[in-house]
């Protein structure tokens, strides 16, 4: 069962960036669930608000 989480959308220079958990292994095999953010769009006329940057933000943030 997959589940999907809501990431966290901001601004940051003049880029849109999405927050979210992801599970990462580590070296002995374990599970460790670390916060990763991820380069969106840039800040321009196509992407002016965070609504719009919304679609790319499910394109960015796989279900878990």
């Amino acid at each position: 069962m997959t589940r999907h989480q809501k990431g966290y959308i901001f601004k940051k220079g003049g880029s849109w960036c999405v927050r979210f958990y992801d599970s990462v292994v580590q070296a002995d095999g374990s599970i460790k669930r670390v916060q990763v953010a991820r380069r969106a769009a840039p800040v321009c006329d196509e992407y002016r608000s965070r609504r719009a940057v919304i679609p790319l933000e499910d394109q960015l943030n796989p279900p878990v």
